[in-house]
């Protein structure tokens, strides 16, 4: 099996055994941030010959999603990946940069991982460089705390009808 395919199908397991499954919605957009970072990431990196993949194509024809530069299957990866950290990913600040190291230092592992099997040909990169990700994470904590919802903000709550 390819490997890419079998770190899809588990990222997918992954993402339906740890979610809660009701709250994707409102955690959707860090899968879609993700994904589309992963995206980015990886056409720019072919671009600049940063690094490139192996093992991608699953013996299919040249197509657009199945490609070197645009792989569906790793646009599976970050958009599970994505909505499981932004589930859970704490409130508080100190909390949020201890998670946001944290998801690093295992993003920084699997590139390891990647490359001892030879999944990664990294040109001009180094795959312990993870703070362009690091920096990702940090930006859900803030649209977390910025546009999530807040009920335990005083001035939001309606204000109790009658008086002393």
């Amino acid at each position: 099996m390819n490997p890419w395919f079998f770190s899809f199908l588990v990222s997918i397991a992954l993402l339906l055994l740890l979610a809660d499954l009701r709250q994707i919605p409102k955690n959707l957009y860090g899968g879609i941030l993700s994904a589309v970072f992963m995206q980015a990431e990886t056409v720019l990196a072919s671009g600049l010959e940063l690094f490139e993949y192996n093992s991608v194509p699953l013996y299919m024809p040249d197509m657009f999603l199945f490609s070197n530069k645009l792989n569906i299957f790793l646009t599976g990866i970050a958009f599970s990946i994505g909505i499981l950290i932004v589930q859970n990913q704490p409130r508080k600040m100190g909390c949020q940069l201890a998670d946001a190291a944290v998801w690093a230092l295992f993003l920084a592992a699997f590139n390891y991982l990647a490359l001892a099997f030879n999944l990664i040909n990294f040109i001009r990169f180094k795959p312990y460089f993870v703070i362009r990700q690091f920096l990702l994470f940090l930006f859900f904590g803030w649209i977390k705390n910025n546009f999530g919802k807040q009920e335990d903000m005083q001035f939001l709550s309606k204000p109790e009808k009658g008086g002393a």
